[in-house]
């Protein structure tokens, strides 16, 4: 939880497994078993976790990344979010890309894969709690907004959470590389893309990390520390409950571990919460009870204990 690198840290990866899985436990960098708390499952590059009924919330439903093409796309996701009203339907957005080019792309095949893209990465459909959840927060916290992409694309992209583990751990000032992340990535897609996509591919999540607010610098990229808030943990512990993460595994995700927040950090980002009442947490004796209690038409409302 805290960015601390002595800290023992969990990586997710949606490769074996369902995303419970892939939110809590480390990836190994080879065809071997690994233990996952109660299960020993194979791991298996690209696989991508079964459909079940909560991460139907977070729309995890395919195996494709937006990264072998694009980046978090953080700028046309906030286009899109800044001129459409918060109850916009995926059709209509959908239209005023492809129809108006709101997204002022130069020819039409640009227009459709920018849009296939940003689908991967946030569904964009209202209908979608984690994406009417993202709405809502985009509205309140200004500030966490680029985190609060990152986590819901963490939610939806393999790739972009399997490149955690490289960038998480870094300290404050590290340099990072492009070879590095070749390097990394190649581990568990190697077989599976060519190297021109693997190296494509290593440039968007190196450019995904830096609009997250996790890296800086336009040729030398180096590590710092990410701006989050009570929005951005409440979104976190939110798309865990939503991929069936409970009680204080909620607190060991890579969502949470993407804040770079100290525990007393994490602590006044849950009062603060509480006081906006987004939420209720209780810790007795470590018995951890966690209801998200936010107003999304009375939509939404999600309760956990451990």
């Amino acid at each position: 939880m805290a960015f601390d690198q002595e800290n023992s840290l969990r990586w997710g990866n949606s490769l074996g497994g369902d995303l419970y899985l892939a939110l809590l436990f480390p990836s190994k960098s080879n065809l071997t078993l690994y233990k996952c708390g109660r299960n020993i499952l194979p791991f298996v590059p690209g696989k991508t976790p079964k459909a079940e009924k909560k991460s139907d919330d977070i729309g995890q439903d395919s195996t494709a990344s937006a990264h072998t093409g694009r980046t978090l796309m953080f700028n046309e996701l906030s286009h899109i979010l800044d001129i459409t009203p918060i109850d916009c339907s995926i059709s209509e957005i959908k239209r005023l890309v492809y129809e108006e080019n709101i997204l002022q792309k130069s020819s039409f095949s640009s227009r459709k894969m920018s849009f296939y893209r940003l689908k991967l990465l946030y569904t964009l459909d209202i209908q979608n709690t984690a994406f009417k959840t993202l709405r809502f927060f985009w509205n309140k916290a200004p500030d966490e907004r680029p985190l609060i992409a990152l986590e819901a694309a963490l939610a939806r992209d393999h790739i972009l959470r399997y490149s955690a583990q490289k960038i998480l751990p870094l300290k404050c000032d590290t340099l990072i590389t492009k070879e590095e992340m070749i390097k990394n990535i190649q581990q568990e897609y190697g077989k599976l893309y060519t190297q021109n996509v693997l190296e494509s591919t290593s440039r968007n999540l190196l450019s995904s990390w830096v609009q997250s607010g996790h890296l800086s610098g336009r040729v030398k990229k180096s590590r710092r520390k990410a701006t989050a808030g009570p929005a951005s943990l409440t979104y976190a512990l939110l798309l865990g409950q939503l991929s069936g993460v409970e009680g204080s595994s909620l607190f060991e995700t890579v969502l949470v571990h993407a804040l770079d927040a100290t525990d007393t950090e994490i602590q006044a980002y849950l009062h603060a919460a509480m006081r906006k009442g987004w939420l209720m947490y209780r810790n007795a004796g470590g018995i951890i009870e966690l209801t998200i209690t936010l107003d999304l038409n009375g939509e939404v409302k999600k309760n956990g204990h451990d």
